[in-house]
């Protein structure tokens, strides 16, 4: 059986790492199955895990902006080496992408669409509604939260849940010692972790303006901010404020589990989020994790102890922050037992693909 899949870029964001995530469980499990991933860069994200871990192959696409009607029959071609058991996967944020949804939707095999997102803005989410009800009953619809199912398919989907080898990040005190002492940052500093890119979505000039009302009562407080973008408005606003030695920015790292155990709290400010990886590994260390309300609630499945989700009002994280600080969390592996299970995950495409 050969496997298509759509929807790996040049970012190594959430959805890059799922996509790793999901190929190695799957070929653990089945060794009758190939991958091919559809890239539009040679130099894609994870290019040497894929291929010389997971032994999977590419196909470059064309740019659909520039080249249209190349990208069109690109897809369109694979016909000529398909067969009625493959799957064509697509991994996506939107129906936006008109060119590929009619593309794939002209292939002889199994097609799905996964939906990583929740929200799309301006005319982007006119071409959004309008693909959709055009393209939507044409696949096999899933989504990873009923928000980012909602969003992109309205109805007819089925949902799977994102799943984490949860033990990968679990709290270990030496871990804690390393990376507080790599970034000179005492025992005693209340430090408060972001994962992810630095982005308008991440929101992370609100954690900035959390930060600066939070050192009035907390003076011993630090924020990280683990992964890569362009921090420069944010170190200019930092700069302002006279907040610089209160913020670490790490850049992009390879061994992003290690952070959790320094953090003291993990923070999801997000504007917009589906089912963040981020918040399940933040868990997976036991750490306090308070959220925007833009970020789909597990609340039904966590210790509620743990888990706190606001408005975007200053004050109001401030308020829990102060809380976290003053209280005590036992630091326990708060996923292991839920559906967020990496096993669970595995399983579930296995019942969908077969």
């Amino acid at each position: 059986m050969n496997f298509y899949y759509f929807g790996i870029y040049n970012t190594d964001g959430g959805m890059e790492n799922y996509a790793y995530n999901l190929i190695e469980g799957i070929k653990s499990k089945r060794n009758d199955v190939d991958f091919t991933l559809l890239v539009f860069d040679e130099q894609f994200s994870f290019k040497d895990k894929f291929l010389k871990k997971l032994n999977c192959k590419y196909i470059i696409l064309p740019n659909f902006k520039k080249h249209p009607i190349r990208f069109y029959k690109t897809i369109v071609n694979l016909n000529k080496q398909l067969s009625v058991n493959d799957i064509i996967q697509i991994n996506t944020c939107s129906f936006r992408n008109f060119l590929l949804f009619k593309a794939c939707s002209k292939l002889g095999c199994k097609k799905i669409i996964v939906s990583h997102y929740s929200k799309i803005n301006g005319g982007f989410g006119l071409i959004h509604k309008i693909n959709r009800r055009l393209f939507s009953k044409k696949f096999i619809n899933v989504a990873v939260s009923e928000t980012a199912g909602n969003f992109m398919f309205c109805s007819n989907f089925q949902i799977i849940q994102n799943g984490i080898r949860s033990e990968f990040f679990e709290y270990k005190p030496y871990l804690r010692n390393k990376i507080r002492n790599q970034y000179e940052i005492d025992e005693d500093t209340f430090l408060i972790g972001q994962v992810g890119r630095i982005s308008n979505d991440k929101n992370q000039f609100f954690s900035l303006k959390v930060l600066k009302k939070l050192l009035i009562k907390c003076p011993n407080s630090k924020i990280m901010f683990v992964g890569k973008g362009n921090n420069c408005g944010l170190k200019r606003f930092l700069c302002k404020n006279g907040l610089n030695k209160n913020a670490v920015f790490t850049g992009p790292q390879k061994n992003v589990g290690e952070f959790y155990s320094a953090f003291d709290c993990l923070i999801l400010p997000s504007k917009n989020e589906a089912a963040p990886l981020v918040l399940f590994e933040g868990l997976s260390n036991g750490l306090p994790c308070v959220c925007s309300k833009n970020v789909p609630s597990i609340q039904n499945y966590i210790n509620n102890d743990y888990l706190y989700y606001n408005s975007l009002n200053v004050e109001d994280w401030v308020n829990t922050l102060v809380s976290i600080k003053n209280g005590k969390n036992v630091r326990n592996n708060l996923i292991s037992t839920t559906v967020f299970e990496y096993k669970n995950f595995i399983d579930n495409y296995i019942k969908l693909y077969f």
